[in-house]
């Protein structure tokens, strides 16, 4: 029998959540002192500090792990196996565009557009594939940033997905 996110392991997570925001904010201030990152990488933009990962990470993971429990109880089919390796699958593609930022600029273009076309048949919106995203970008961008990039994804991604099922619905009715 799979077991469902109960109170106990939400709360796990935010813990363990919470303490990786707040050893990485830690670490950086112990060795280089805490980045900050600047809109659009453009210097005249505002910048924003890592510190806000120490408010931000904790408040997403959550709402996100509330939003996953709230999920499972309407439907049972949710099993956490599911949401683990939606998690890690997004964990890992965050991971890799950020450490291709610094490497290979180049490569983050064919990533995203590979994601695209992915959220046309595969529903990315949900929260778990926001909160990897964040989890596995903010190394190295802080969390304001890929939390403010991921709202922006999450709402094209179920853009695309609604309008791919609408559209296959329509093709295979006639």
């Amino acid at each position: 029998m799979e077991f469902k996110l109960n109170t106990k392991l939400h709360r796990y997570g935010f813990v363990l959540f919470t303490l990786y925001a707040w050893v990485l904010i830690a670490w950086d201030y112990f060795h280089d002192g805490v980045s900050t990152h600047y809109l659009l990488h453009d210097e005249n933009m505002p910048g924003i500090s890592n510190w806000w990962g120490a408010l931000i990470i904790p408040v997403l993971s959550y709402m996100t792990l509330s939003r996953i429990q709230k999920r499972q109880n309407e439907y049972p089919s949710e099993s956490n196996r599911k949401i683990f390796i939606r998690f890690i699958l997004s964990l890992v593609f965050a991971s890799a565009l950020s450490i291709s930022f610094f490497y290979s600029p180049e490569l983050i273009d064919y990533g995203m557009i590979a994601i695209f076309v992915i959220s046309f048949g595969i529903p990315l919106y949900k929260s778990e594939y926001l909160l990897g995203f964040v989890i596995g970008a903010m190394f190295a961008f802080g969390a304001f940033i890929p939390t403010l990039a991921g709202l922006i994804l999450i709402g094209i991604y179920f853009l695309f997905y609604t309008i791919g099922k609408k559209s296959l619905t329509l093709i295979f009715k006639k």
